[in-house]
This record gives C-alpha cells, structure tokens and sequence, in this order.
C-alpha cells in the first residue's frame, strides 16, 4: 500500500492505492543504488503505472484469490 512521500515528486493521489511491484530500476538517474535502493515500478490496482522509493509504501501480502494473507504466509 502506498503510504506518503519520500521525496518532493511523490503524488499525493496514490497514497492509499495497492498494486503489484512489477521491476526494480537502477538508471533513470534520480539517485537510486544498487543493489539496496532502487525505483520501484508498481502497477497500481487502478491500472497506472508508477515508481516509488522503498518508504514510500509498505508490503502486503494478497492471496491469489485477492484477500489479504497473514504476514509471513508462502
């Protein structure tokens, strides 16, 4: 779920969303490093697309059929 800005470039319409992490990208030049903090591309249940620094939003874990499954599930 996306929680709030990490930078000034953060939109503030995404916070609440849940999406799926799709890539990592370490070269569009905002500052990002390997291996420990790179963009994260999601795309967002609402069908966008967007990149976000890890504090920018926290993991959940969603089962195949879409509910909300326990932290540490497989």
């Amino acid at each position: 779920m996306i929680t709030g800005p990490g930078d000034e470039t953060f939109d503030p319409r995404c916070i609440g969303l849940v999406g799926t992490v799709e890539y990592l990208e370490y070269e569009c030049g905002c500052g990002q490093t390997y291996p420990m903090d790179p963009m994260i591309g999601v795309l967002l249940d609402s069908g966008q697309h967007e990149e976000f620094w890890k504090e920018e939003f926290v993991d959940t874990l969603r089962r195949p059929d879409g509910h909300q499954a326990s932290p540490g599930a497989i």
